[in-house]
């Protein structure tokens, strides 16, 4: 792999073996200046050979540059006045990050770095000089292993007697910490042999990381010009100096450090080698020992940090992926979005030096989410699990499950489809743009659904619901007692709705197993019932009303609507209509008053208009047809049918089976057709009624009355084909007017 220098990219001066750059497109020559040679001087051979741009290895190839720019400053200033950015990945935040961190030289030609922990020839009998202990070389493979895991970049060892290695690393006595340094060998990493390795987050650890960022293309970020100044703190960068933005003076708190390249490196290491999807691309769990800070994948921990402070950033290859604080042992901050941080409470915070007056300065957070790639949603972490404390989980663009658990906990959907549970505690649940659901727990709750057709399900308690914008459905689902909420008054009045406030829900749905009584509004609702024998009443507007598994009465209200009886015995009154409605329940056809137009399926029972002149016919099955007021006419057809005729002038035919026909105030008609079985007339009016017996067949000389007896109060048809006619409390002298045969 080669070392090319970038067009118009700057390598600022920040230590002694660092060279900076400046490129003169027009010239396609640079000058270059190192601070461990004489100014003027140009730089050695090799140099010029590494580097993009063959030509003049001196000063002068831009008449703007200053003639001796071995100053970190003046290389800062001269970058952010002639250099083209060249990072452009459609995020403006992650484009100035990577135009701070990106060196002037970075790898072209492949993903395979080569490395040896061998020292070059030149440094072997050097009594200064040693290789890294064998810990130490372990460490370096893990952390190889990690930047493999964030990027497309391999790592392979060499022997630098055969081939040259694009990365060494070394002890030199005398270094005071460590330093990377660019040679004609590649990249030297050099360590202060006796400092020991440490834990993730200690200084130690830390120069690890720091170094190979170097080899790996990036420069400082607390450098005038590179980082943006709110950037430039180590929760960005553990190249910055500068643990916090504000922190008064460079300064590292020992064992506070970044535990893994944080933001802006991952950035802008996936910006030159890729971003490796493979890695953790299965559902992944994510979680933290509170105990001892130690991160968790998978169940697989990466190494406690001393003093319990966390601070890293997640890369996550693909698949469903869930961060699971639910052992918190304090309220968390969870927060889903690309680029934010999860922050896991009071005093796991890595502690940041002070600012100008003193104050003592904390971390971001202690979990940062990596930036997306190019804006593959891959990397992207859906769910979240807050624990038994005040917690707030915020989501992001994609669907996300958050779980507050218990405590009083804050919830945020926003953009995907997500499902939001509050748990036990007085929580907040917010959906955001989608369609999402939010499910409340015991406590005193307030759920509001945002934009989008939400699903809000309710539980014991005094809660809020504000659906928001869109058709937004409430459930009572999870209530062991019956459920009263009329839409109407935006009140619950029975149940587990007892004292809630309800506002812009245009669905119901009553409780899974009680009666309930569900009224809706003026608005298209959709209106559902489950299990027992429940009152559901709708309003004018094009509704969807569901009946569940008990036996239910539907009132029907104006509008284009769509009903389903379901399972049970179940009822479609339209008592309300002023009008007249014709309702057919075995061709599931309606017409006329609030019937017209509507769709029906699925009932057993009909209830006519209370004053028009209704026409109603059942099913093959057991119906039970209401008139109500009006000359009505009603058919039971197949099934032990009860027809109630009501007040008016109303025909009855239970039709085949053993039916009760009611007629009701006003002079009725029965029909019977012999044959149809065994029917009675309850509430025969002499004199006012009249029963049509149609299919009979006489012998000669005989009459119908032939076939009656008196039963004690009632009056006993018995025909020869067994079919039974009763009439109840009447005699047969006196219905020998009020027969006709048909």
């Amino acid at each position: 792999m080669m070392l090319v220098r970038v067009p118009a990219r700057f390598q600022k001066v920040s230590n002694a073996r660092h060279f900076a750059g400046l490129f003169d497109r027009n010239q396609q020559s640079f000058a270059l200046s190192s601070d461990r040679q004489t100014p003027n001087t140009p730089l050695p051979q090799f140099m010029a050979k590494t580097l993009h741009g063959v030509g003049r290895s001196k000063y002068g190839a831009d008449p703007d540059m200053p003639n001796l720019i071995d100053d970190a400053t003046q290389v800062a200033n001269y970058r952010r006045q002639y250099s083209n950015e060249i990072a452009q990945t459609g995020d403006a935040v992650v484009d100035d990050l990577i135009n701070g961190l990106l060196m002037d030289y970075v790898y072209t030609d492949g993903t395979v770095l080569t490395y040896s922990f061998e020292l070059p020839q030149t440094y072997r009998n050097d009594p200064d000089w040693s290789e890294l202990s064998a810990e130490a070389e372990a460490r370096h493979l893990e952390v190889f292993a990690y930047v493999t895991s964030l990027t497309g970049v391999q790592f392979e060892e060499v022997d630098p007697d055969v081939q040259t290695a694009n990365l060494y690393f070394g002890n030199e006595v005398g270094t005071a910490t460590a330093y990377a340094s660019w040679s004609s060998s590649g990249v030297m990493h050099v360590y202060n042999p006796d400092r020991a390795l440490g834990p993730p987050g200690s200084y130690a650890d830390h120069l690890i990381i720091h170094e190979l960022g170097h080899g790996l293309g990036l420069a400082h970020g607390h450098d005038e010009g590179a980082l943006p100044e709110a950037y430039r703190g180590q929760s960005w960068s553990v190249m910055s100096y500068l643990e916090h933005p504000d922190a008064d003076d460079l300064f590292f708190s020992s064992n506070h450090g970044p535990e893994t390249f944080m933001l802006a490196d991952v950035a802008t290491l996936q910006y030159q080698f890729g971003a490796n999807f493979q890695s953790n691309a299965g559902d992944t769990v994510y979680t933290v020992d509170f105990a001892t800070g130690e991160f968790f994948i998978d169940g697989e921990g990466q190494g406690a940090p001393r003093n319990n402070k966390i601070l890293r950033t997640l890369w996550d290859g693909n698949g469903v992926d869930e961060i699971d604080l639910s052992n918190a042992d304090r309220g968390v901050n969870i927060d889903l979005a690309p680029g934010a941080f999860i922050s896991l409470g009071d005093g796991m915070h890595a502690s940041q030096g002070r600012d100008a007056d003193g104050n003592r300065l904390y971390a971001e957070g202690n979990i940062a989410n990596a930036f997306l790639y190019r804006g593959d949603l891959r990397s992207i972490l859906e769910n979240a699990q807050g624990g038994r404390f005040n917690d707030t989980l915020s989501g992001n663009q994609v669907a996300n499950r958050l779980t507050g658990n218990n405590g009083n906990d804050t919830v945020f959907g926003l953009e995907g489809r997500d499902i939001l549970f509050g748990g036990n505690g007085d929580d907040r649940i917010f959906g955001g743009a989608h369609d999402d659901s939010l499910y409340d727990g015991a406590g005193r709750d307030s759920l509001y659904g945002g934009d989008g057709n939400d699903y809000l399900r309710a539980s014991v308690g005094p809660d809020l619901f504000d659906g928001g914008a869109g058709t937004d459905f409430l459930s009572y689902y999870d209530s062991s007692v019956g459920i009263t909420v009329d839409l109407n008054v935006n009140t619950g009045i029975a149940g587990d709705a007892y004292n809630d406030k309800i506002s812009n829900i245009e669905g119901l749905g009553g409780s899974g197993v009680a009666a309930d009584t569900i009224t809706g509004n003026d608005g298209n609702n959709i209106l559902r019932s489950y299990g027992g024998d429940d009152r559901v009443r709708d309003g004018a507007g094009s509704d969807i009303v569901t009946l569940g598994s008990g036996n239910d009465i539907l009132w029907a209200g104006a509008g284009a609507d769509s009903y389903n009886g379901g399972s049970g015995r179940d009822m479609i009154s339209y008592h309300a209509s002023e009008e007249a409605v014709d309702v057919d329940l075995l061709r599931n056809t309606t017409f006329g008053g609030l019937a017209a137009d509507d769709t029906i399926k699925g009932f057993e029972s009909v209830s006519g208009s209370n004053g028009g002149d209704d026409k109603l016919a059942g099913t093959k099955g057991a119906n039970k047809l209401r008139g109500n007021g009006g000359d009505d006419r009603l058919f039971g057809r197949s099934g032990d049918d009860t027809l109630e005729g009501g007040s008016g002038r109303d025909y009855l035919d239970g039709g085949v089976g053993d039916d009760i026909l009611n007629g009701g105030s006003g002079r009725d008609t029965f029909h019977f057709d012999v044959g149809d079985g065994q029917d009675v007339i309850a509430d025969f009016q002499n004199n006012a009624d009249t029963i049509e017996i149609d299919n009979i067949r006489f012998a000669r000389g005989t009459d119908v009355f032939d076939y009656a007896i008196q039963d004690g109060r009632d009056v006993r048809f018995d025909f020869d084909d067994g079919s039974v006619l009763v009439i109840e409390d009447s005699l047969i002298g006196h219905l020998r007017n009020d027969l006709d045969i048909v």
